[in-house]
C-alpha cells in the first residue's frame, strides 16, 4: 500500500496592519445586564472596530477560537492530572 502525499499547506494571506492603538477607542465596560448582554456587547464593538475584513477576518477569529479552545483543553487536563495525584497519591 502506497503512502499517500501530504496535502500542500494554503498560503497565508496577507494581513492589513491594525490602526494605531493610540488611536483606538478603549473597549466598553460590559453591560449591566446578564453575561449574554455582555457578550454581545462586547461582539458588536469587536465588529464595529475591527482592523481586517472579508475572509481574512473570519480566518483570524477562527484561528483565535481554536487557540482559545486549546488553553481551554490544556486547564481541563492539568486539573485532571491534579485530581488524579490527589485521589491516588504522588506518581513515580
Amino acid at each position: 500500500m502506497s503512502d499517500p502525499s501530504p496535502m500542500p499547506m494554503p498560503m497565508p494571506m496577507p494581513v492589513q496592519s491594525a490602526p494605531a492603538l493610540a488611536s483606538s477607542p478603549s473597549a466598553p465596560s460590559p453591560p449591566s445586564g446578564g453575561l449574554w448582554d455582555s457578550v454581545d456587547g462586547l461582539h458588536a464593538w469587536l465588529n464595529t472596530h475591527r482592523a481586517v475584513v472579508g475572509q481574512e477576518a473570519l480566518l483570524l477569529r477562527v484561528l483565535k477560537l481554536s487557540e482559545e479552545v486549546g488553553e481551554v483543553g490544556e486547564v481541563g487536563d492539568q486539573h485532571d492530572r491534579a485530581q488524579d495525584r490527589t485521589a491516588d497519591g504522588p506518581r513515580t
